[in-house]
């Protein structure tokens, strides 16, 4: 049985590199390592963490903080202090109140300070009256120190992507438990910070804080909330990051383009159990999302009315694709086409195979394009072993009516051997991944 993206692949008519593209997210990269000129005010990422509560100490800057929160805080920076004595002991130790600013990653107005870095990882701690005992308690109690945490990955130079937050109870024993927050989409943070600045800007321009939401600490320790001097009551509950995340989360009755490629290896999973070896490329990752970020800086982007007419031209419903389009105009198309990219890391380490991208990316961005009836689309590969080179390739395909048709005869086909607990008629994996149909054991009587 032939292999899918074989497949696929028959269906490429033509694949160039795009150079102008190509040229300006490598000028971008450039750009990005040249310092910029500071902006006339800033916030701390504290600041953005609680967009309300900020407002409102700028607006009324004569109420006094009560005595006990004042004790609370300058307690937890004494903590702060000893924890850093015993955590200096840990071989990777190596700041402690390290000042960042996101000026030097295209995120102007924006500093903060982390703890401690252990290694490439940041700390950050948290004292608290009583420590969170699970990651939801986490999430539901604590999103601003989430959110903090990770803005400190955005606009830290070196994205760190596996980060932690230290939580010590402030009274004896002084009880610890620490959480690993792992970044998973760099630039939606980023798109988060840039959006918190842009209506705090406006709230204080026009006097109006409606659209910064609910204080965290509202009803808890908000001294504000409590003297009755801010709006809360009439707002909604701050968006949380973990709600941005339910968001882009794949439904359970589609499929992605991975599972369509490796159909054996869904199967697997989801009838079987079995799952696939974990992946663990933080390099890799961190390749994605710079040049993630690279791309959504070109002067391609789609507006709100062009995205929504794209989402409902989807002709395949039963596939999760997430959004990458761009708008690219050319001197053949003043106007402006709609195009979907893909975003790739490539282990090549000869200079000829950059000429053309690899046969399973060119699939992948054929299953794509045929999805919304496409037939051309743009491959975005990093070339790490290559000094970093950067290609675009405009990748053409031929029948894509045919190709959908393929691609939905794959769907069916892979639904009933799910439905039937039958994978003996899917199409094999692809060479790099070993896995074979597993037989599924008797239960034991």
């Amino acid at each position: 049985m032939e292999e899918v993206a074989n497949k696929i692949n028959e269906f490429v008519v033509n694949c160039e590199c795009n150079e102008s593209i190509a040229a300006m997210l490598r000028k971008n990269v450039d750009e990005q390592l040249k310092v910029k000129s500071s902006p006339k005010i800033y916030y701390y990422v504290t600041d953005l963490c609680d967009p309300c509560q900020t407002y409102w100490k700028q607006v009324r800057p004569d109420v006094k903080r009560p005595k006990e929160l004042l004790r609370k805080l300058f307690r937890g920076t004494q903590l702060h202090k000893n924890a850093s004595y015993w955590l200096s002991t840990f071989e990777e130790f190596s700041v402690y109140e390290g000042k960042i600013d996101g000026i030097y990653v295209d995120l102007p107005g924006v500093r903060g300070s982390i703890d401690y870095l252990l290694g490439k990882k940041i700390v950050d701690l948290k004292t608290k009256d009583k420590v969170p005992d699970t990651p939801e308690d986490v999430l539901n109690n604590y999103p601003q120190d989430v959110e903090q945490i990770s803005f400190y990955s955005a606009i830290h130079p070196e994205n760190p992507l596996e980060n932690y937050i230290l939580f010590m109870e402030n009274s004896h024993p002084f009880k610890l438990k620490a959480f690993k927050i792992k970044i998973k989409d760099l630039g939606r943070i980023k798109s988060l910070i840039l959006d918190r600045i842009k209506k705090l800007n406006f709230a204080f321009e026009n006097k109006n804080p409606s659209a910064l939401g609910r204080s965290r600490y509202h009803n808890k320790t908000c001294y504000l909330c409590e003297e009755k001097l801010c709006n809360c009551e009439e707002l909604a509950p701050l968006s949380k990051l973990v709600e941005i995340k339910e968001k882009i989360k794949a439904p359970l009755n589609v499929f992605t383009i991975w599972n369509l490629l490796a159909p054996v290896e869904c199967y697997n999973e989801l009838v079987l159990g079995v799952k696939p070896p974990p992946y663990n490329s933080d390099e890799k990752d961190e390749y994605t999302l710079c040049l993630r970020n690279l791309v959504e800086q070109l002067p391609f982007k789609v507006n709100l009315n062009d995205k929504q007419g794209i989402k409902s031209s989807l002709k395949e419903p039963r596939l999760y694709l997430g959004f990458k389009w761009l708008k690219i105009n050319t001197s053949a198309n003043p106007s402006g086409t709609f195009i979907p990219y893909l975003i790739k890391v490539s282990n090549s380490a000869e200079t000829r195979t950059a000429i053309k991208p690899n046969s399973f990316h060119l699939a992948q961005l054929g299953i794509f394009a045929a999805a919304y009836g496409k037939s051309k689309g743009i491959l975005f590969v990093v070339y790490p072993k290559l000094n970093d080179l950067i290609q675009a390739y405009e990748v053409s395909y031929q029948n894509t009516p045919d190709m959908l048709k393929y691609i939905k005869k794959l769907i069916d086909n892979l639904e009933k051997s799910i439905k039937d607990k039958d994978g003996s008629n899917l199409p094999p994996n692809p060479p790099f991944i070993k896995t074979e149909i597993q037989t599924q054991l008797p239960e034991v009587q």
